[in-house]
């Protein structure tokens, strides 16, 4: 199986340091801005690491976590 990625971050700025250096070592990402976004996804999603930010509007990740 591919190796694959989840960032989770309210920072765009953020997310697109991160998804540029996994590109660099050719990890594919897919990227949400918030909590709730990243548990839609992993209903559907198995990704082999997930980066998830602590502190974020609304759901933080220790939220998200739980």
């Amino acid at each position: 199986m591919p190796r694959s990625a989840l960032i989770v971050d309210d920072s765009r700025t953020a997310l697109a340091s991160l998804n540029r250096l996994l590109k660099e070592r050719d990890v594919p990402a897919d990227l949400v801005e918030s909590g709730p976004e990243a548990l839609n996804y992993l209903r559907g999603n198995s990704p082999g690491v997930i980066f998830l930010d602590h502190m974020m509007p609304g759901m933080d990740g220790f939220e998200t976590l739980a």
